[in-house]
């Protein structure tokens, strides 16, 4: 184990401040090196686009300031990672600097022995540079000698002022370049308004309209997370009861506080059996009789209804159903994939769902050929958007549409779905895109008893009574014949 800690970030936008500024407010904020040692890098890149030019730089904490220093780090950057960018091969640029920077702070690979590889490229560079100079030399003395004639009026245009100037000064032009984007681009930023996130991260200086995913800390014991409070009151929060979310900066500072509350449980003190929903042996539905789902998660009521079956095995199981921070983080970059940054019409439920053994305490990590049929209670702030919600899988931060069969029970809204893997799942809507047919819709199956079902059996019985009415009319006539 090392103290060592290197963190590679990319930025499409760095909201008006210098690369050197973003990177060390990045590892300060982040913690990039232990406290103790301060032994940490920040490689910064900001690719180039169509209308401002690429940066890199790379921020080095105290503790490795002796075996990377500025002018080491210059030299990854001018030899690893330059090449690579020009051909917008960003990764191949970040892997060629980390091939540098994890032997030289390990001690295996300091500055005069990475930079002896490139004496033969030093070499070269050096022999242009003497031939530049006397073109140049030979330039000015032929203006001086040869008077108005054509020559020096091809040597300015053509060997001095345009192609010498421009070819030899093309890394510098592009620099000047891209710093003049740069402040182009930081005058069309505007002002730059201060998040504070207290009681969690996402704390920074963002523009107005910047959309910073904000997360609340771990609870301590005995606690869990129960909302954010965010002032002015009406700035806009993706969810105020979720751990992650996302915050549109409006044109003023902002503030968000994350509360915690005390760890409510049902099941005696047992974490593993907070909110026990144990199928009922009378279920219908009912699978493996000790198969068990714990549910340690705000915002689902009615959990008596839930019931699962595990394909795939006999054995006996539990199921957690939990929240954390890692499973919501990654159902909101999932989210923001496919809909984009501004979440505010989506409403959404994060679940981490999780397999153990029956005793609850062993995580099952080796599910191949596994998976759980489950009916949950529809997530109470969903419950009004009834068949239009969708459940989806996430895995590499990108959603896995499942299908889905909603159903009562006990007049409870239920989704049912099938998840094949073991990770993240979200309940969620798009209030963008309701299906107003489908708002209030009865369930395909569910409660016996449903109003619903009694005006069908009682047309079906009119039916029968006027039916039979007419035929008896029919016999009377046929007698009265007779």
């Amino acid at each position: 184990k090392t103290s060592n800690h290197i963190a590679v970030v990319t930025m499409s936008d760095l909201h008006g401040l210098e690369p050197m500024e973003m990177a060390y407010g990045i590892g300060k904020k982040w913690g990039v090196g232990d406290k103790k040692h301060n032994a940490g890098v920040v490689i910064l890149v900001k690719p180039k686009t169509a209308d401002s030019g690429g940066k890199v730089f790379i921020a080095t904490g105290y503790g490795v300031e002796g075996v990377l220093t500025d002018a080491y780090c210059s030299s990854i950057i001018r030899n690893e990672m330059i090449p690579h960018f020009r051909k917008n091969d960003y990764y191949g640029g970040v892997d060629a600097a980390l091939k540098v920077i994890k032997p030289a702070m390990k001690g295996e690979l300091n500055e005069e022995q990475y930079l002896g590889k490139d004496d033969g490229a030093e070499a070269i560079l050096a022999l242009f540079v003497v031939v530049f100079v006397v073109i140049i030399f030979i330039s000015v003395v032929s203006k001086k000698n040869g008077g108005n004639g054509g020559n020096n009026s091809g040597g300015n245009n053509s060997g001095g002022n345009n192609s010498g100037s421009n070819n030899s000064g093309s890394n510098n032009n592009g620099d000047n370049n891209n710093g003049n984007t740069g402040g182009d681009n930081n005058q069309s930023i505007g002002t730059l308004y201060v998040l504070t996130v207290q009681n969690g991260s996402g704390s920074g200086n963002y523009r107005e309209g910047a959309m910073p995913v904000i997360i609340a800390n771990d609870p301590a014991s005995g606690q869990e997370f129960s909302h954010w409070t965010i002032s002015p009151e009406n700035t806009k929060i993706a969810s105020k009861v979720l751990s992650a979310s996302v915050v549109t900066m409006p044109a003023s500072d902002v503030t968000v506080t994350a509360h915690y509350k005390t760890k409510t449980s049902t099941g005696g003190g047992d974490s593993n059996s907070s909110n026990d929903s144990t199928r009922p042996s009378d279920n219908p539905n009912a699978g493996q009789s000790g198969t068990t789902v714990v549910i340690d998660k705000n915002g689902l009521s009615n959990t008596g209804v839930v019931s699962v079956t595990v394909n795939g095995s006999s054995d006996n199981f539990t199921i957690k159903i939990s929240e954390s921070t890692e499973a919501t983080e990654s159902v909101l970059r999932a989210l923001m994939a496919e809909y984009g940054s501004d979440l505010s019409k989506i409403k959404y439920f994060p679940m981490d769902i999780t397999l153990y053994d029956a005793t609850g305490t062993k995580k099952i990590t080796d599910t191949t050929g596994l998976a759980i049929s489950i009916t949950l209670p529809l997530p109470d702030s969903l419950i009004p958007y009834a068949g239009n919600n969708k459940v989806a899988g996430v895995v590499n931060d990108r959603l896995e549409r499942l299908g889905v069969r909603f159903t009562t029970i006990d007049r409870v809204p239920c989704v049912t779905f099938t998840a094949d893997h073991f990770s993240p799942y979200v309940i969620y809507v798009d209030t963008r895109n309701i299906n107003t047919e489908t708002v209030d819709e009865t369930p395909k199956t569910g409660d016996g008893i449903h109003p619903k079902w009694f005006l069908s059996v009682g047309l079906a019985c009119m039916s029968m009574v006027m039916f039979m009415q007419k035929d008896d009319k029919k016999k009377k006539k046929v007698s009265a014949k007779a």
